[in-house]
């Protein structure tokens, strides 16, 4: 799709200063906005361009108007990683707690883009870390839910003590699933209890085992979380990773210890599941083999 732009805003956005300053002269309308209700002042910043940001401003360009999207000027200064831009929009006493069309103030756009030095400034100036957008998650949430360790990091250094306990619990679920490890380990250390099941009644580690992530499964392992905590239908961690094929992750809780013969509240096994799931593919072969090869041993 292509966005029709004005005169003006296409040299805003290739940085040409000088041409800039010709069609204002010329009487350029400094206002016009292009197909996506963005003005000359938006696209320079979108840019970067804190000289072309300087001469609109200073030949009477509004600060306060939004784009298609309902973010203010400070949202697109916080989308890129010129801190100097940002701060010259800070400066110019904007809100900073401006909310776009999903409630997400600067904060959470810089936060989910892991712009470290971005989200400082914010925070120097007073954002509100706690926060939260039209979904009820905070920027903490999308700092992890990315894989951003600094910037998680930086937001759990600025939470209050009341207030980042839920916060941390729910940013830990979302970090197994993605797989980030190191944000899970951050998490760990600040706090997240290893074993805490939500209204959802899914521990850390059933939500890893469903993932097959073995490095995130044995690190919650050697943190505490207990093997046969059940979750929905009283299902083990064991038996969610058999449904899904993750050997790896069955062979590692086994190895740990992991009930192979725990039943659910259907009197289904680890066993039951792998060999109910559905299309056989070879690691599920797999699966079975290991299965009966522990419960022989067992029964030797």
């Amino acid at each position: 799709m292509i966005i029709k732009e004005t005169p003006l805003s296409h040299a805003d956005r290739r940085r040409h200063e000088s041409i800039v300053r010709l069609l204002l002269d010329q009487g350029a309308d400094i206002e016009a906005k292009g197909d996506d209700e963005s003005t000359p002042l938006y696209a320079a910043t979108a840019q970067g361009h804190e000289a072309v940001m300087r001469l609109l401003l200073d030949r009477g360009a509004k600060k306060e108007v939004k784009d298609g999207h309902h973010q203010a000027l400070l949202h697109v200064a916080a989308m890129g990683e010129n801190e100097a831009v940002v701060k010259f929009v800070l400066e110019q006493k904007m809100d900073i707690e401006a909310p776009d069309i999903d409630m997400k103030t600067p904060l959470f756009l810089a936060a989910e883009r892991g712009i470290e030095a971005v989200v400082q400034l914010l925070l120097q100036w007073g954002a509100n870390v706690e926060a939260s957008d039209k979904d009820r998650k905070t920027p903490l949430y999308y700092a992890a839910v990315r894989g951003h360790g600094a910037v998680v990091e930086l937001l759990l250094d600025w939470h209050t003590v009341d207030a980042v306990d839920e916060v941390i619990q729910t940013s830990l679920r979302k970090a197994i699933r993605r797989r980030h490890w190191a944000v899970v380990r951050l998490l760990l250390d600040r706090g997240a209890d290893v074993n805490e099941t939500g209204d959802s009644r899914t521990t850390p580690l059933i939500v890893a085992a469903l993932s097959g992530d073995e490095r995130v499964v044995q690190l919650l392992l050697d943190r505490g979380a207990e093997k046969e905590a059940d979750g929905i239908r009283g299902r083990i961690a064991l038996s969610y990773a058999a449904e899904k094929g993750h050997e790896a992750v069955g062979r590692l809780l086994l190895d740990r210890g992991a009930e192979k013969d725990a039943t659910c509240w259907h009197y289904r096994t680890p066993l039951s599941y792998a060999a109910g799931h559905g299309h056989w593919p070879s690691d599920v072969c797999c699966w079975i083999r290991v299965l009966i090869l522990r419960q022989q041993t067992s029964t030797a």
